[in-house]
């Protein structure tokens, strides 16, 4: 337990960089169902929003979780690097990690240029909107998995197996 000054800082930055790893993740089922419903040139800007906070808050901030982690078992006493409960929560900020980098972030990169030839028309829109259709639901499972993820976290953290 995060008991002296410098672990409940190092608890306050660890709770700090979950919520700017995973807030934008939770925006992003809003903003895919505006960028269907909404006008087609609508659609490339929310993507590149939703890609936006991928880059520049979501994976930033999954290394900040995996630091101030790492602070925190080294600063709080009690805790150890071998204990079950943490061994568990650093690989399910591998495995978030690897959902974003590796799965959500490319097919947002995608999910761009499609809604961006579907704006502009032409002979390929229609099958520019199937591929768009296909990486939107792919990406909207990726995104339940993220937030599995999160939710497994946060019981390890509450309950802490093993501990």
């Amino acid at each position: 337990m995060a008991t002296g000054f410098i672990d409940r800082v190092f608890l306050l930055l660890h709770l700090v960089a979950v919520v700017v790893a995973f807030g934008p993740t939770l925006l992003y089922p809003v903003l895919a169902r505006r960028a269907r419903t909404g006008r087609a040139e609508e659609a490339g800007v929310l993507t590149d929003a939703a890609g936006d906070g991928t880059t520049r808050l979501a994976l930033p901030g999954i290394g900040a979780v995996f630091v101030t982690g790492v602070l925190l078992v080294v600063a709080v006493d009690g805790v150890a690097f071998s204990d079950v409960w943490i061994s568990i929560a650093f690989l399910l900020v591998f495995i978030a990690a690897a959902i974003l980098g590796l799965l959500v972030r490319p097919n947002q990169r995608r999910m761009a240029a499609l809604a961006a030839a579907v704006a502009a028309g032409g002979p390929d829109a229609a099958a520019a909107q199937r591929e768009l259709d296909e990486r939107q639901a792919k990406t909207a499972a990726y995104l339940g998995a993220l937030h599995l993820v999160l939710l497994l976290a946060l019981v390890d953290m509450i309950w802490k197996p093993g501990a």
